[in-house]
């Protein structure tokens, strides 16, 4: 009775209570919701970032270990000139490009990044070509012709296969830039004994003031290179771990859904 008559005489405070009761209620109920909707978005959604870890981060941090592996190499230069990463300045896969515009939005400081390597690749295409034109205006052709004339007439070309002139050009200014090692590179004979022969004589040729200008300006943009792949590599592996723990993506997920690495090339990397 003494619990009735409190109410009757506190009916303010009961309502007080009861407001109070139905605001836990309601925000229960929504928040309840939330994770309701929130789960069934991720449920939408996980396939989309299924798509973007096997077509656009996992080939992009493979591609980032290729140039990490390949700058980490002593006087080995750029041979493709291919090699950028930034998808808008390519044409590929329609179903790929819408994959990467979905990834890229809210992702301004990867974009710039990605942007910035492919200017670094650019300096660094136009350097070895600058190189290479150097290198060419010290003789190097009359050179090529001389050699090989005088080589055909030696008995160490008379006993084995002839040289191809016609590659000549390319082969010498691949070894002149790579510092390739003869003995243990997979080169016919011929061409071994030629380069023992007249390989100083070409090297010599990169040995000029500006040919070591161009190639101290090499070296700098390597170390930039170098630095901006490992910054975009780490980005991408945070969003990859992100992902995975986020959205429930499993190994077995991507290697079902992952495209063949000669495939994912020609869509992604070709011109």
């Amino acid at each position: 009775m003494d619990f009735i008559n409190w109410i009757i005489e506190h009916p303010t405070i009961i309502t007080a209570l009861g407001t109070i009761a139905v605001a836990i209620a309601t925000i229960y109920y929504a928040y309840t919701n939330h994770k309701l909707w929130l789960h069934m978005e991720k449920g939408t959604m996980r396939p989309n970032k299924l798509d973007e870890i096997c077509f656009i981060i996992k080939p992009f941090i493979e591609h980032c270990n290729e140039e990490i592996l390949y700058f980490k190499k002593e006087g080995v230069p750029w041979d493709t000139f291919k090699n950028k990463t930034y998808l808008d300045k390519f044409s590929y896969h329609e179903s790929v490009e819408i994959v990467y515009s979905n990834f890229i939005k809210g992702r301004p400081f990867l974009k710039k990044d990605l942007e910035c390597h492919d200017n670094f690749v650019e300096k660094f295409s136009e350097r070895y070509k600058e190189l290479v034109n150097e290198i060419e205006s010290c003789g190097f052709h009359n050179f090529i012709n001389q050699s090989f004339n005088e080589f055909e007439k030696t008995k160490e070309s008379q006993k084995r296969h002839k040289l191809n002139f016609e590659n000549l050009p390319n082969m010498i200014m691949s070894h002149i830039l790579d510092k390739t090692d003869i003995e243990n590179n997979q080169l016919s004979e011929v061409f071994k004994t030629y380069w023992k022969r007249y390989g100083k004589n070409f090297l010599k040729m990169k040995d000029s003031k500006k040919a070591k200008e161009i190639q101290n300006s090499i070296k700098i943009i390597e170390e930039q290179l170098l630095q901006i792949i490992e910054e975009i590599k780490k980005e991408l592996e945070i969003i990859f771990k992100d992902y995975i723990n986020e959205y429930g993506i499993s190994l077995e997920d991507i290697e079902s859904k992952d495209m063949p690495k000669d495939e994912r090339k020609k869509y992604i990397w070709e011109t």
